[in-house]
């Protein structure tokens, strides 16, 4: 498509691409394939995303074709300006004319904090007065009353299977997948739901988790526990398959060793949203197994009992996580009208007070005399009782501001 913007007219092209940069990723259709990008003959520069990384600055090592200090991929301007605003990327092109036309002779990319003294600091009273209508009308929109929560919805714990916020959200699935296939096909089929924590921890940090007091709800809130437009999806599984999509779940856990003491819990960068939580079963996870190993997970129960490999359920998901493979084409369901996950909790709060089924989604197999440690925020000092069977100890907060609890698994 470059060549067609070049013949278009186009006289300096600028690529805005929801992938991240990975040397590595070099296979057709690679995720995170922003160096790729950088390389296209014609593209003279890049803004990146995807994976909520900053560039330039230290979140990249300097490699082939990656110059962090510059801001420059495959010698191409480049920015990468993490997620929810802490940064603005700035690209700055050298222009020269040639031949009637402008060429780009050079150029780096940086980032501007918040906050940062700088020359763009200057217009900013000026842009904020042009902006404040627009900013109003955000305010007054996610603001707006939206229901109430019996109880508070954090994610603090959504690595032990206890999150509220993540099993609101998988019941508004279910209740609303259970009535949009009343008298279909599948209406004799179990109703499952599945989701995973979109805010816990990781690489944004320790204020990065969903924590929502119980008490009325705004619509800031409803965004907070589902952030993305995802599209409801619905696809049949049986015992097998829900098996396999709980055993890369459990993938994110690090092998522990009987007795062994102040594990972590995660593995090395396991990622929080790998977590699907499903509404309808509970799994129990032996940690000691490793994440390969199919008998990691030990047994999948619905109503205290194991789910057969033959048994037939239908799942409540979204299109995300399809779209990376979650089940086949072949088994998704159509629904009767398009609707978002998001819309889906809308309907849920509107039925009156959320409060989310309390039984964990999963659960470990005991290892006594084992202690495994979790870092979380320090607000989930507020909700210890929510894991007490894990006699949870406060060891204080980590060089990044994590708070650390030691488990008794």
């Amino acid at each position: 498509r470059v060549p067609a913007l070049r013949a278009a007219g186009a006289e300096v092209v600028v690529v805005l691409a929801h992938a991240g940069i990975d040397p590595a990723a070099t296979a057709p259709g690679a995720e995170n394939a922003a160096l790729a990008v950088a390389e296209v003959e014609g593209v003279d520069a890049l803004v990146a995303g995807h994976t909520h990384l900053a560039f330039p600055g230290p979140d990249h090592a300097a490699a082939r074709a990656v110059d962090p200090a510059a801001g420059r991929l495959n010698g191409r301007p480049a920015t990468m300006p993490g997620a929810g605003g802490r940064a603005l990327g700035v690209i700055e092109l050298a222009l020269v004319r040639d031949g009637g036309r402008w060429r780009v002779d050079g150029g780096h990319g940086r980032l501007v904090r918040p906050g940062a003294a700088s020359g763009e600091a200057a217009g900013d009273l000026a842009l904020a007065a042009r902006l404040a209508p627009a900013q109003s009308a955000a305010l007054a929109r996610i603001r707006r009353p939206a229901g109430e929560s019996r109880v508070a919805l954090h994610t603090h714990f959504a690595a032990l299977g206890r999150a509220p916020a993540v099993q609101a959200v998988a019941e508004a699935q279910r209740l609303w997948l259970a009535e949009a296939v009343a008298g279909t096909e599948w209406a004799g089929l179990p109703v499952l739901s599945a989701a995973a924590p979109f805010r816990a921890g990781g690489r944004a940090g320790p204020a990065h988790f969903t924590d929502i007091p119980a008490g009325p709800l705004q619509a800031r809130h409803l965004d907070d526990l589902y952030p993305f437009p995802n599209a409801l999806r619905a696809v049949v599984v049986t015992g097998a398959d829900l098996r396999r999509w709980l055993a890369r779940s459990a993938a994110a856990f690090a092998r522990i060793a009987p007795g062994a003491r102040d594990a972590p819990l995660l593995a090395p960068g396991a990622r929080a949203y790998t977590l699907d939580m499903i509404a309808g079963v509970t799994a129990e996870i032996d940690l000691a197994a490793p994440p390969e190993d199919p008998a990691r997970l030990r047994r999948v129960l619905r109503h205290g009992r194991e789910v057969a490999p033959e048994a037939r359920f239908l799942m409540a998901t979204n299109s995300h996580r399809l779209a990376a493979g979650a089940a086949p084409a072949e088994a998704v369901v159509p629904l009767p009208r398009p609707v978002t996950n998001r819309e889906t909790l809308d309907a849920l709060a509107a039925r009156g007070p959320l409060d989310p089924p309390s039984e964990p989604a999963f659960a470990f197999a005991p290892m006594p005399g084992t202690t495994a440690i979790l870092a979380t925020a320090p607000g989930a000092r507020a909700h210890l009782a929510d894991i007490a069977p894990f006699a949870p100890e406060d060891l204080g907060t980590d060089a990044e501001g994590f708070l650390r609890l030691r488990l008794h698994l």
